[in-house]
Formats: C-alpha cells, sequence, structure tokens
C-alpha cells in the first residue's frame, strides 16, 4: 500500500477523483497527518465507506473544520467506535444540526469527559431519546451549566438510574420548567436528600399530578419551608397517604388557609 508513503503536501495535490479511486484498505493506510492534511473539500468528498475506513487513531487527528464540513448524513455514517475516539475539542466544536441527528448508540459511546465537552447549545439539539441513552455516571458528571441548557421534554428521557445518580447540587440547578416536566417515575426515582436539596421554587413548581407521585417516604423527607411552599389548591389534591406522612412540624407549616381547605377524610388521616 504504497499511499502511506504519501506526503502532506501530495496528500492535499490530491483531485477529489483521485481520492475516490483510492480504496477502504488506502485510506486506512493514511497516516493521521496526511488525514488531517486533507483539506475540508477533500474529506467532504470521501464516500461512506472511505469514511468509515478511517481508523480510530486517525480520527482523532481529524480538524474541527474537516468534521464541520461533513453533512448529515456522513455524519451519522460514522461508527460507534469512531465516535468513542473522538477528542473533546472536536466534540466541543459540532454543529447541532449535526448533534440532532446523531445516533443515540454513538452518543452512548462517549465517557463523561466527552459529554461534559458539550456545549449547553449542543445539548440544547438533544431530544429525550438522546438523554436516554446517557448512563448514569455520564449524567452525573453534566455541569449544572450543562443540565439548565437541555430542554425539560429530552429531560424526560433520563433513565430512573441517572436521575437518582445527579448530585443535590445538579438538581437544585433545574429551573422550574425542567423540574416540573420531570415524568412521575423520575420524581418518585429520587432519594431522600435529593428531595431535600429540592428549591422551595421547585416543589411549589409542581402540579398536583406530580406531587402524589411522591412516594410517603420522599412526602416524610420535605422540610418544613418545603411543604410551606405547596399551595393551598394543591394540598387538597394530597393523597390521604401523603398527608398521613408529614410530621408535626411539616403540618405546623403548613397555613390555615391550607388547614381549612381540607375534607374530612384528609383531616382523619393526619
Amino acid at each position: 500500500q504504497q499511499v502511506s508513503v504519501l506526503t502532506t503536501e501530495q496528500v492535499r495535490a490530491l483531485r477529489s477523483a483521485d481520492l475516490g479511486g483510492l480504496g477502504t484498505d488506502d485510506i486506512a493506510a493514511l497516516g493521521a497527518s496526511a488525514v488531517a492534511a486533507l483539506s475540508t473539500g477533500q474529506f467532504a468528498a470521501l464516500s461512506t465507506d472511505q469514511l468509515r475506513a478511517i481508523g480510530t487513531a486517525q480520527v482523532g487527528s481529524l480538524t474541527t473544520a474537516q468534521l464541520a464540513a461533513l453533512d448529515t448524513a456522513d455524519f451519522n455514517a460514522m461508527t460507534t467506535a469512531q465516535f468513542a475516539a473522538m477528542a473533546n475539542t472536536q466534540i466541543a466544536a459540532l454543529g447541532t444540526v449535526q448533534l440532532a441527528t446523531m445516533e443515540s448508540a454513538d452518543l452512548a459511546a462517549w465517557d463523561s469527559e466527552q459529554i461534559r465537552a458539550l456545549t449547553s447549545r449542543q445539548l440544547a439539539a438533544l431530544d429525550s431519546a438522546d438523554l436516554k441513552a446517557l448512563s448514569a455516571d455520564v449524567a452525573a458528571a453534566l455541569s449544572t451549566v450543562q443540565l439548565r441548557g437541555i430542554g425539560s421534554e429530552a429531560l424526560g428521557g433520563l433513565t430512573t438510574d441517572a436521575v437518582a445518580a445527579l448530585t443535590t447540587q445538579q438538581l437544585a440547578s433545574l429551573t422550574t420548567t425542567q423540574l416540573a416536566g420531570l415524568e412521575s417515575t423520575q420524581l418518585q426515582a429520587l432519594g431522600t436528600q435529593q428531595v431535600v436539596g429540592l428549591t422551595t421554587a421547585q416543589v411549589a413548581s409542581l402540579a398536583s399530578d406530580s406531587l402524589n407521585a411522591l412516594k410517603a417516604d420522599q412526602f416524610a423527607a420535605l422540610t418544613t419551608a418545603q411543604v410551606a411552599a405547596i399551595g393551598t389548591a394543591r394540598i387538597q389534591t394530597l393523597e390521604s397517604a401523603d398527608l398521613a406522612a408529614l410530621t408535626t412540624n411539616q403540618l405546623r407549616a403548613l397555613s390555615t388557609r391550607a388547614i381549612e381547605a381540607m375534607d374530612s377524610a384528609d383531616l382523619a388521616a393526619l
């Protein structure tokens, strides 16, 4: 495979037609510096098979401009192993359109450090299926700025293991819209320490269905300030089992209007 001895200058001089005549073995034989020497036009002209023939060692040498030159079809033609070999700087330079069309299996190939390389704008391009692909370790590694950049619908894709792995700081950083958008199963996955770490504004943003989704031990873990933040209208909709889980201090935190709003069944449960 004599192509392996080509200098970077010789590679740059190849016309797109010449590159198109190279077999996948020839592409794989090119040195990392030779691959990096390809112009964006040359790189974008590679066929799908040629692109997939680039080795993982070569992937790390690709310039951000080369990767940006790929259309979504070519970008998604890359193998999972190639995605896993990307450097953080390469990931940070990817376009939002590229990320929006990225296969979930390829996204799952990135480790915590690679995911942390994504900007909040890039993360905003991901959907719920993409978020579902994130492992618990990767989710726990997201910065608070990154989390706030994720859409509320997309957050609904996080697995319960991923939600349970979030730190209290991460959870407290979520906007009220993001927290209110979590599914019931996700809320039930929260540990009592995570529940305690929620801000009063976040608790106040939860709809009746979300509050009723909380388990008895989660409800019992709420601070008096959090309980006081629950509006009278939603106190009326709480299930008797949740009210029964309230401690004396929590009950004292309720306003008189909230107590007055309870029916006889609710009062009997106290």
